[in-house]
């Protein structure tokens, strides 16, 4: 091992990098390589062809995909940024799971695409509830979402799931919008299937990127993938809208996509290996700490991605109005940090992150079990606690660290009203007829007229 994991206040990337002997950012020979060969003889104009992802994309698949089914993004959120686009249209709507992640929220609300949720269930391992799908789908349904692995459940979804997901968005004649950018970082007991086997029956979009299995987060080479061996989407032309719209946008860094080739072909089973035991342990140690503190549950034990969601019992707790309340006064208390569940659409509920070294993981959670015995409503366990305040006083934040906190955990519950905002100055500055709207009209009319009565042609 080539360095110690626990060293404290250090970033979790950070550490299983150097708990797994990486040296893909260290190798300078190899980026040498990559940018002789890319660089040196001047003939590269824009992006290489899909940097060998098409191979790699398709191990896991009952078809090949080809280079065209592969559009390069800077990043996963950018390829989030193109689908939304592309499928956006006047009085369309898109199925989300909740929870699930805000940005495919942000993003649709200022695309002015109409969000219908449907629900994640608890007690089965954060299934979507497919009842509730058919329930809120309608002709004007373009697509439904999932997550696999779940950020931000830490759920991993079976076979059988993801079977009766794509029956079910076959019989709607709706896409599936995949986004796996957690793939193959499944450490329980499902292994990870992507969405793409079940290209044959519904079209899926897998969205993708390098930064989490590779942890390079930073590095920005994302993609969308085309699994649709019955060339629905080609038909339809959605294919070509999602070309036009990365033709207007920038590519990855170059030397980057240089490096993929590489990255994809000598990284070691070892490495990912390590990254998995890592993971695992430390969302055993979460759950496991979870467990033992009076006033949040949590219902399924995460064997996914790097995050696990948890339920508050405010009856237990005393004085807090709500999720937002309690995460501030956390941070203020004890110097810890949760995402609140309403910027996930889960009030009353946090989101954990376990992607930290494991002694740093444990003292946040006791500072959390603490925190709750010390706001919990019964009496003894008041007594008990308060000979115990100043020590908790001494590891509160200090107050320019509190005025930092406060605003930050309410900025994602706020993020969605300075959306419609810039939502409403984009119309002012454009107008009805203004560059955005015409460049869409013209890319994507016929796409977004959308497939329905061809998808329940070909599907069903």
């Amino acid at each position: 091992m080539a360095g110690s994991i626990s060293e404290r206040d250090i970033h979790f990337y950070s550490a299983i990098c150097r708990a797994c002997s990486a040296k893909g950012p260290r190798d300078k020979e190899s980026a040498r390589d990559a940018l002789r060969v890319l660089i040196g003889p001047l003939t590269l104009s824009s992006y290489v062809r899909t940097v060998r992802l098409p191979e790699y994309l398709s191990r896991d698949l009952p078809y090949e995909l080809s280079p065209d089914d592969i559009y390069l993004t800077s990043g996963c959120v950018q390829a989030i940024e193109i689908m939304i686009s592309v499928l956006a249209q006047p009085g369309a709507n898109i199925l989300l799971p909740r929870p699930g992640f805000p940005m495919y929220e942000s993003r649709t609300t200022f695309s002015e695409l109409e969000v219908r949720y449907f629900d994640l269930v608890p007690e089965r391992g954060w299934e979507a509830d497919l009842e509730s799908v058919k329930a809120i789908a309608d002709e004007n349904t373009v697509a439904m979402l999932i997550i696999n692995p779940s950020n931000p459940c830490g759920s991993v979804y079976s076979h059988d799931h993801l079977a009766q997901i794509a029956e079910t968005a076959g019989e709607l004649g709706i896409l599936i919008i995949a986004d796996e950018v957690y793939d193959h970082l499944a450490f329980g007991s499902k292994p990870f299937i992507p969405m793409g086997v079940f290209g044959k029956t519904v079209p899926v979009i897998t969205l993708g990127a390098i930064s989490k299995r590779w942890l390079v987060p930073g590095w920005r080479l994302g993609w969308i993938a085309t699994c649709d061996p019955n060339g629905i989407l080609k038909e339809t032309k959605i294919d070509q809208s999602i070309q036009n719209y990365i033709n207007i946008t920038s590519d990855p860094a170059t030397f980057i996509q240089g490096a993929v080739p590489q990255i994809i072909a000598n990284t070691k089973e070892e490495y990912f290996n390590k990254i998995l035991d890592l993971l695992r342990n430390s969302a055993d140690l979460c759950y496991g700490k979870i467990k033992d503190i009076r006033g949040i549950t949590c219902p399924h034990k995460p064997e996914g991605s790097m995050f696990v969601m948890a339920k508050l019992d405010l009856s237990f707790l005393d004085g807090f109005s709500d999720d937002i309340d309690f995460c501030c006064r956390l941070a203020k208390e004890e110097s810890v940090i949760v995402l609140p569940g309403t910027a996930l659409g889960m009030k009353d509920w946090v989101r954990i992150t376990f992607a930290i070294d494991l002694p740093s993981l444990e003292d946040g959670l006791e500072r959390l079990k603490s925190f709750c015995e010390r706001h919990a409503k019964t009496q003894a366990i008041e007594v008990e606690n308060n000979s115990n305040m100043m020590r908790y006083e001494k590891k509160a934040s200090p107050d320019w660290l509190t005025a930092f906190l406060k605003p930050l955990s309410y900025m994602c519950a706020l993020r969605l009203a300075f959306l419609e905002v810039h939502v409403l100055v984009s119309r002012s500055l454009c107008g009805d007829q203004g560059v955005i709207k015409e460049l869409s009209k013209d890319w994507s009319c016929e796409s977004r007229t959308y497939c329905k009565h061809v998808l329940k042609k070909k599907i069903v």
